[in-house]
């Protein structure tokens, strides 16, 4: 995933993504964060600690090649984890 000025940024449009098979509570940690929740609130309402969240976050960017938050969230947008709205 291409860094600039320190900011993780989006894989471009032609790289390919790895396939990923993710357990149910990975898409609803997924969901939760694309929906702006934090970990903690995440961690609350998923029933689990706020540390198997930000690890669950981690493995999955690692899974999937991608660094930062945003760039989980474009990669998990593009596989179809989570949906997008458009306003």
């Amino acid at each position: 995933m291409p860094v600039h000025d320190g900011l993780a940024t989006a894989p471009p449009a032609g790289d390919s993504l790895p396939t990923l098979e993710v357990s149910k509570l990975d898409r609803d940690i997924l969901r939760q964060l694309a929906a702006g929740h934090t970990d903690e609130a995440t961690a609350v309402r998923l029933n689990v600690s706020p540390r198997t969240v930000r690890r669950r976050v981690a493995l999955i960017g690692e899974q999937l090649g991608v660094q930062g938050r945003f760039g989980l969230g474009v990669a998990a947008a593009q596989l179809g984890l989570v949906s997008v709205r458009r306003r």
